[in-house]
């Protein structure tokens, strides 16, 4: 949950009824009016269930605001909302004006009637692209078209629903179009954000806010609103979603092949579509609670309404298969679309959680509460594991308390309630202990980009880096190791210490520290030719003035000994790109480098190597030179992947039960802190560089 301080027009929830919240109320109004708001209180237990919209949306920077009117006072909010809320009136307003006279009157009927009208030409991906400039004509007839419609919904006779309408008894002052309104709920408004206790407590219900709502807006950003220099092009990503919409209504085309020159036709709108689908939004991480718990997600771009559902499951799934049949590397367009679908599987994940509670719930009813601990933590290292640390906060509390609601269970444990007044720090090692206790597995250690936290022990992860995504054949590794005897994972009486048991593997006795020459590090970062020789020179590099090391420890080892030690060091060369990369460094592809080396751009024909993956390389050596490299006395090689955390001579080297790579831990008198995983993933059986292990070398580490 983002939040910023400010004075609070908020009255207080009500005390007795729990279900309670508050909703905006926005009124219909001209783009260049000003927003006037009000806030009033509803139950979501009351029938029948109030009618308003939820906004998923980044907050944007909470210095820069602008002033609403909220209960006819100023009232600051960011720019971002303030923009969203002009956007909607000014839509509502165009709407209202041909809604008919006597539907504009107060009271329930009315207010339903408008409400179904709103939703629904919303909802349309045909909604008309020029508006506001559309003709009145077009939009008269849909609003006509959805009163018709919902007068039917509510048993009215066919025939003249109009005439009817006009004759029925209302008020009469009725309203006028600006007197219109919706109803919204907004996290900045609705919520007291200078309330640590209503915030806690509102956090903990948005998944049942957000599934009692009628449809989500999706609003991407200001930037975004309106053609400008720098976005006018993104109309070929809408021409494109547009295409498939009307494509898509056509029988067989969930069969139909797409061919070379219609992804070569596309290739700009699937760059504008790539570059759409990078706004922040897409990184936030509130949105998998948001979409997820949603019945009709729909993005509001421009005045084009676009469902989420569509856009994930047709066009994504279509320029998947465009940009198959394209030259060049993919990664690029991978990771511009990685966070939607990894939304979309998140999203999923919920709905077969929300299925498999329900199923289960007389079996866990008998089971206790052990059994549900069970199955919360299992769930939790899961929906952990499945977000990959691509998703951003601003309060890194909200790193897990925005996942609770996709557990499957109203019946949060206390441990993972979500409580603002405890730092962050506290937050993560309560989670880490409940995670630990309930699924007997640290394997979340095993992962890239995590910083070492202050005031917890040091086997607690930073969560908001910690991403699981490098995990490989767990299973297998944990059975292989509970075949050889090991005990419980044990969590000290007050969550200090940990009781692990593994294999020392070795001590680490001399660190290198690479002098850095620069070289790739000048290099621009669209020049391929250039930024791939230096990738490759300051490998070569490095790799000397580790065997240099290494021999001097190591005199009498066989020559191919080091090479199995660096292999361990590097990453994992899986993907073909990354072994045609260090074959390059070993000097077995020197004609083909020389070729790519001459090159200024990335090639049209199929790379090897694609240039995302050398800019991504390049980053690698700030951890090398930052934590340099350590030499073990039985030969191994390694650095740190814990930023902020060095290895040290006479740091110990272990595979640990539970943790798929080898691990460095600290002495500290009888007991080790945890340095950091390093290395490629153990196999059964044995470690890095080859070395087997059994049940006698197995011995007891705790981890403070």
């Amino acid at each position: 949950m983002d939040s910023f301080a400010g004075t609070s027009p908020h009255r207080p929830l009500s005390p007795t009824d729990p279900s309670q919240i508050r909703l905006i109320r926005l009124y219909a109004s001209g783009s260049q009016d000003p927003v006037r708001c009000e806030l009033h209180h509803v139950s979501l237990d009351k029938n029948p269930r109030p009618l308003f919209t939820t906004l998923s949306y980044t907050w944007g920077d909470p210095l820069v605001t602008a002033p609403i009117l909220l209960d006819g006072e100023p009232f600051q909010v960011t720019t971002n909302l303030r923009s969203f809320l002009q956007h909607m009136q000014t839509i509502l307003l165009a709407i209202a004006k041909f809604v008919p006279t006597t539907a504009r009157a107060p009271g329930p009927f009315y207010m339903r009637l408008r409400f179904f009208v709103l939703r629904n030409i919303l909802l349309r991906l045909d909604f008309p692209r020029d508006f506001p400039t559309t003709r009145n004509a077009e939009l008269s007839r849909l609003v006509k078209q959805y009163v018709k419609d919902w007068l039917l919904q509510q048993g009215w006779p066919p025939g003249s629903l109009m005439k009817n309408l006009a004759r029925r008894r209302v008020e009469a002052d009725t309203w006028a179009p600006r007197e219109c309104y919706m109803d919204l709920w907004i996290d900045a408004l609705c919520i007291n954000q200078c309330d640590l206790r209503e915030r806690s407590s509102q956090v903990a219900r948005m998944k049942d806010i957000y599934a009692s709502a009628a449809f989500l807006a999706i609003w991407l950003g200001d930037a975004l609103a309106a053609p400008t220099q720098e976005s006018q092009n993104v109309d070929d990503a809408l021409d494109l979603i547009h295409e498939l919409y009307s494509a898509s209504k056509a029988p067989g085309f969930a069969d139909r092949t797409v061919s070379r020159q219609d992804a070569l036709a596309k290739r700009g709108a699937m760059q504008q579509l790539a570059s759409l689908l990078r706004q922040p939004w897409f990184s936030r991480l509130w949105i998998i609670q948001e979409v997820a718990a949603s019945a009709s997600p729909v993005f509001l771009f421009r005045y084009t309404p676009i469902p989420l559902n569509f856009l994930t499951r047709t066009v994504i799934m279509h320029c998947i298969q465009l940009q198959e049949l394209l030259p060049g590397p993919q990664l690029e367009w991978w990771n511009a679309s990685r966070n939607l679908m990894l939304l979309y599987r998140l999203a999923a994940t919920r709905q077969k959680a929300l299925a498999q509670a329900k199923a289960a719930a007389p079996a866990a009813a008998a089971a206790g509460a052990a059994a549900e601990d069970t199955n919360v933590s299992t769930a939790l290292l899961g929906l952990l594991r499945l977000a990959q640390a691509r998703f951003k906060a601003t309060d890194p509390r909200d790193y897990l308390y925005a996942l609770l609601g996709l557990l499957g269970t109203d019946d949060i444990p206390r441990d993972l309630r979500p409580d603002y007044s405890l730092p962050f720090e506290h937050v993560f090692h309560k989670f880490t202990i409940y995670l630990i206790k309930g699924t007997n597995t640290i394997s979340f250690l095993y992962c890239s980009g995590m910083y070492k936290l202050a005031g917890v022990p040091s086997w607690v992860p930073d969560w908001r880096h910690c991403a699981m995504d490098r995990l490989s054949n767990e299973a297998g590794t944990a059975n292989w190791w509970d075949s050889l005897g090991m005990s419980e994972i044990k969590v000290s009486k007050y969550g200090l210490r940990l009781r692990v048991e593994g294999v020392r593997l070795g001590e680490a006795a001399q660190i290198v520290f690479p002098t850095l020459t620069g070289i790739a590090h000048e290099i621009p970062d669209d020049h391929f030719g250039n930024l791939l020789l230096a990738i490759v020179k300051e490998t070569r590099h490095v790799k000397k003035l580790i065997l240099d090391s290494w021999l001097a420890l190591r005199p009498d080892d066989p020559s191919d000994a080091f090479e199995r030690h660096w292999e361990g060091f590097v990453p994992a060369p899986a993907p073909e790109c990354l072994r045609v990369l260090f074959e390059m460094v070993d000097g077995k592809r020197e004609a083909e480098l020389a070729a790519l080396a001459a090159l200024a751009a990335e090639p049209e024909s199929l790379s090897p190597i694609p240039l995302e993956l050398l800019r991504s390389f390049r980053e690698s050596f700030a951890l090398w030179f930052e934590h340099g490299i350590a030499v073990f006395d039985r030969g191994q090689v390694a650095t740190a992947l814990r930023w902020g955390e060095a290895i040290r001579a006479g740091d110990v080297l272990c595979a640990i039960k539970g943790v798929q790579a080898p691990c460095v831990l600290r002495p500290r008198g009888g007991e080790y802190s945890f340095v950091s995983v390093c290395g490629n993933p153990i196999l059964p059986g044995g470690v890095q560089g080859g070395e087997a292990f059994s049940l006698a070398s197995v011995e007891r580490f705790v981890l403070v």
